[in-house]
């Protein structure tokens, strides 16, 4: 069983939404994760709520999230499968392993085989064109991050925004991959070596 109730939780990373699905036999109620958002997604889906409550969560002093509580307006068709429609309208992947980063490929990674490093992964990376090795299952790739303007310092931790190099061999061994769908880069050992792999 569901009903018109949401939680939307506002992390550094993106959107969490959230809805209750109750066990009638149990009477138990557990919120489901329904879909993992960016703030540019979330901001072109129209999905409205009547806040209930508003619950901001610090860790060690810091404020890490904050979640919104309360009913999506039940006159907005089926107030579930609002929430429904905006969690099947694209491929959601997410993960809870900090090790773990997930990437959606750029439109053109067929004609450009590189994987973009979104912003918030930026720094679990070495530094602008410092060496790092990347395992695959066509064998290891020596690489770095690259693409960042004219004059920026090699070893800049901030700069660049793809891994390119080697990636094209990788991608032609993945001929079932194309934009939009999403890749997974495990940390093995931090900013020396990492495992990249389809997510099927």
């Amino acid at each position: 069983m569901v009903d018109g109730r949401i939680r939307i939780h506002f992390r550094k990373e993106g959107v969490v939404i959230e809805c209750p699905i109750i066990n009638p036999i149990e009477v138990e109620e557990r919120w489901h994760n329904v879909g993992s958002y960016t703030y540019d997604e979330i901001s072109r889906k129209n999905l409205n709520l009547h806040i209930k409550s508003v619950n901001p969560i610090f860790k060690n002093g810091t404020l890490t999230e904050i979640v919104l509580e309360g009913n999506v307006p039940p006159l907005q068709h089926d107030s579930f499968q609002q929430v429904r429609r905006l969690h099947h309208s694209r491929k959601v992947i997410s993960s809870t392993n900090p090790d773990e980063l997930l990437i959606k490929l750029a439109p053109a990674f067929r004609s450009y085989p590189l994987i973009p490093i979104p912003r918030e992964y930026r720094e679990k990376f070495p530094g602008y064109k410092v060496p790092f090795t990347l395992e695959t299952d066509v064998g290891e790739v020596q690489t770095y991050i690259t693409s960042a303007p004219e004059g920026t310092k090699i070893g800049d931790p901030y700069a660049g925004n793809y891994i390119r190099a080697g990636i094209t061999k990788w991608a032609s061994a993945h001929p079932e991959l194309d934009g939009g769908d999403w890749v997974k880069i495990t940390i093995i050992e931090p900013k020396k070596r990492y495992r990249l792999d389809p997510i099927k």
